[in-house]
Order: structure tokens, then C-alpha cells, then sequence
């Protein structure tokens, strides 16, 4: 289920994540939704930039951790980055 983060939540977990290291499950998936809710609006560049210019852009969304990425990284229960 995905829900909008506000304006609050998004800077809090900002806050947390500048702390660092200690991270909780829950800051991992916040950021992955926060990072995701770009992608609509990412897709209507890109289309409106075809379509207009008949030219292929090149960027691309930034890249986020994949779950193995995040399991490696992160021990589950403990809130702590390895």
C-alpha cells in the first residue's frame, strides 16, 4: 500500500538519514516510496521530450538500492547499517 509522505515525514527522515548510521526498516521504505513517487513525473519528461523534439533523452532516474542491496546492508531487528 502506498501512501504520500508530507512534507514533515520526507524532512524528518532526511534528518535521520544525515545522522546516520542507525536506520530502522520503516526510513528504508519511506525512502524508496519517496523515491519512487518521482517516476510519474520522470515518464512525463521523458515522453514530452520525444515528442517534441524527436530526440531519445539519455538520463535516467537515480538508482535505488536494490533488495539485495538493502539486505546486505541492513540487519533486520536492529535498526544498524553493516
Amino acid at each position: 500500500m502506498t501512501t504520500s509522505l508530507t512534507k514533515t515525514q520526507i524532512d524528518r527522515l532526511g534528518d535521520r538519514l544525515r545522522k546516520g548510521p542507525v536506520l530502522v526498516e520503516d526510513d528504508l521504505v519511506a525512502l524508496d516510496e519517496y523515491r519512487r513517487s518521482f517516476g510519474p513525473a520522470y515518464e512525463t519528461v521523458v515522453r514530452t521530450i520525444r515528442e517534441q523534439t524527436q530526440l531519445e533523452p539519455t538520463g535516467r532516474p537515480a538508482k535505488a538500492p536494490s533488495d539485495n542491496e538493502w539486505t546486505n546492508h541492513f540487519r533486520p531487528g536492529t535498526g544498524w547499517m553493516v
